[in-house]
């Protein structure tokens, strides 16, 4: 019965909640002017060390919330702008490491069914940039994830 009584509270704390924000910037280079979106000025200081550097123009496309209630658990995302028609990612809440503070999540992108990324991302605070060549490898998508824990379960 003292071996219950210790597996229930671990399991609460695995079973923390998550609030991210998905940012999508796009960024390319070539003869345009350098410029940065002003709505993109929170995550400036990301966008302007290496690798980025290479790239002139970032311009945010759109940004979502995502809540997850539960691990594991899934959230499809859609992607509305007409540029990116046919795109989508599924991203599943899978874990929380109590000791690291970490949040793991398993994100697959695709395009008309055909995956192009598919990581599995531990998120501790900072934002996390995921680079996808669109449609080529001098002009890219970058998917920013900030995410932070929820409070503990009781």
């Amino acid at each position: 019965m003292g071996l219950a009584a210790l597996v229930v509270p671990a399991s609460a704390a695995a079973d923390r909640t998550a609030s991210c924000t998905l940012t999508v910037v796009e960024a390319h280079d070539g003869e345009a002017e350098a410029s940065m979106d002003p709505k993109l000025a929170p995550l400036e200081a990301l966008l302007s060390v290496p690798p980025f550097t290479i790239f002139k123009v970032f311009k945010q496309l759109f940004t979502t919330s995502l809540t997850f209630d539960s691990i594991p658990q899934e959230r499809t995302v859609a992607f509305p702008a007409a540029s990116l028609a046919g795109l989508s990612a599924r991203i599943t809440y899978s874990g929380y490491g109590e000791q690291s503070g970490d949040l793991v999540f398993e994100v697959k992108l695709s395009k008309d069914a055909q995956t192009l990324l598919e990581p599995t991302i531990r998120l501790s605070g900072a934002p996390l940039p995921l680079v996808v060549p669109w449609p080529d490898p001098m002009n890219v998508l970058i998917l920013i994830f900030q995410c932070t824990p929820g409070p503990a379960g009781e």
